[in-house]
């Protein structure tokens, strides 16, 4: 488990649901997957010892019920979380909720439209869970020509749904 029971509660939106199923929380987002997203990093958990990735700035597209930016918070001395999402209702229940820590910043916004001239170390993008609209092979290439200029040298953006890494050299 990855954000304890205890600070997540039953939540049934316009856009999402967090929802308490044999004793563990998980996160439907109605807008973009048929399916539901367990309160699990292992994924997140694999990446980093596969890679061996430090990190002190993060910048993570895509925020869920905040799973990725509560275990980076919570297993690493990341100093910078940054986080984007664009349904509003998800971001204030998330900061309505309280159960990241307050210095994660949520940027309410499309990735697909965001830019910043901040650099990290890793950019996490945790997008396109399910619905075919998403084209995963012509919008990856478009976010990491996007997002190179924002990662420092030898950090890298990790898409987590397909395991592509690309690293800036």
């Amino acid at each position: 488990m990855l954000i304890p029971n205890n600070l997540l509660n039953i939540y049934s939106g316009s856009t999402f649901s967090v929802e308490l199923t044999n004793g563990n929380y998980s996160f439907r987002d109605y807008l973009y997957t048929d399916g539901v997203l367990i309160n699990d990093a292992s994924y997140l958990n694999m990446f980093v010892q596969r890679n061996k990735i430090s990190y002190n700035s993060v910048l993570i597209g895509g925020l869920g019920i905040g799973f990725l930016p509560y275990w980076i918070s919570q297993n690493t001395d990341c100093n910078v979380i940054d986080v984007i999402e664009k349904n509003d209702e998800l971001a204030s229940w998330v900061q309505s909720n309280n159960h990241l820590d307050p210095n994660i910043n949520i940027i309410v916004s499309d990735i697909y439209n965001y830019s910043t001239s901040k650099t990290y170390d890793l950019i996490l993008m945790d997008l396109w869970w399910g619905k075919d609209f998403e084209n995963i092979d012509e919008n990856q290439p478009k976010l990491v020509d996007q997002f190179s200029d924002n990662v420092n040298q030898n950090g890298c953006i990790y898409f987590c749904l397909t395991n592509y890494i690309w690293t800036k050299s």
